[in-house]
């Protein structure tokens, strides 16, 4: 298999209408899921299906959720695929690390992209405070000007 999509998460406005929400892309695990409900995660009281599928498949929850959901792949870091000396090249096997490190390079953009973006928006709202500071000492600085006159 290969990993040919870099979505990892999906994000759902859940109005409580329905209990089923597809994700599409790969997970080899339930432990790769995180799921939360209005940024809480959620641990319990759904199903999933389409484990393994390189389309995704569908998280199904007992009762139907309202708030933001986000379905999102979260794979460990970590490595426990053991190769046995002179046994015959388990390519499936090692064709599945491959694809989890992909994934884990993925998770890392993502945070990557997201640092970014927190970065960009705090540059913005600081380069508007110092504009802000700015209009006000020059406006106390001439009316303290007009003061003096």
């Amino acid at each position: 298999m290969t990993v040919s999509t870099s979505t990892n998460s999906v994000t759902y406005v859940a109005t409580g209408a329905t209990n089923t929400f597809d994700y599409d892309f790969v997970v080899y695990d339930e432990s790769h899921f995180v799921i939360t409900l209005d940024g809480a995660g959620v641990t319990s009281g759904f199903t999933v299906t389409g484990l393994g599928n390189e389309a995704g498949g569908t998280v199904i929850f007992n009762t139907n959720p309202t708030g933001t959901l986000v379905i999102l792949r979260r794979v460990p870091f970590t490595q426990d695929i053991d190769y046995s000396p002179y046994d015959p090249f388990p390519a499936e096997t090692h064709e599945r690390g491959l694809d989890l490190g992909v994934m884990r390079d993925q998770q890392l953009k993502t945070s990557v992209d997201q640092a970014q973006a927190d970065a960009d928006a705090l540059k913005i709202r600081v380069d508007g405070l110092v504009d802000e500071v700015t209009e006000q000492a020059d406006r106390a600085e001439a009316a303290a000007d007009a003061a003096e006159t």
